[in-house]
């Protein structure tokens, strides 16, 4: 299971758009957290 959420996470990652959303939504739920 985390080969292959792995290998989609490399393959969202490969998208410049799906990864500044990504970063979008971690860099929000960090700022909730703290």
């Amino acid at each position: 299971a985390a080969c292959g959420f792995a290998a989609v996470l490399v393959a969202l990652l490969a998208s410049g758009e799906v990864r500044t959303l990504l970063m979008g939504i971690i860099t929000s739920a960090l700022s909730m957290g703290s």
